[in-house]
């Protein structure tokens, strides 16, 4: 059994139209626990923890930013390559709310979540 901590930021570029607008995630960040089962060189493992984002609503020439906060779930699998280079990919999914932008046009409430399937090479010093 393995366990531990990790901690992400990425820029995103997540876009949605709909309700006479689009809708951008301009970043994502999550903390969270990770903890699997190791056999041979394989771990497959669940994470949980809270997440952020950034976001913009923009329609009928306005715009309005809000941030997020939320919780991601998931779950990946990593290989040991050699002792120093491993391979991952984990599917996460966030759930960010339903935030009300409001706008000249009107306030709108827009559910905010998405899943990621995300790959990595990850090196050991």
């Amino acid at each position: 059994i393995v366990g531990g901590v990790e901690a992400d930021a990425m820029p995103a570029a997540v876009n949605g139209n709909g309700r006479g607008g689009k809708l951008s995630q301009n970043w994502l960040t999550s903390a969270r626990v990770r903890g699997g089962y190791a056999f041979g060189n394989i771990l497959a493992y669940g994470t949980v923890g809270p997440a952020w984002a950034t976001s913009t609503f923009d329609r009928g020439g306005y715009s309005t930013d809000k941030s997020l906060h939320g919780y991601t779930v998931g779950v990946g699998g990593e290989v040991a390559v050699t002792r120093a280079i491993s391979a991952r990919a984990e599917l996460r999914h966030y759930e960010l709310g339903t935030p009300t932008y409001y706008m000249p046009t009107g306030a709108q409430k827009i559910e905010n979540g998405n899943n990621l399937l995300i790959v990595g090479v990850g090196a050991r010093f």
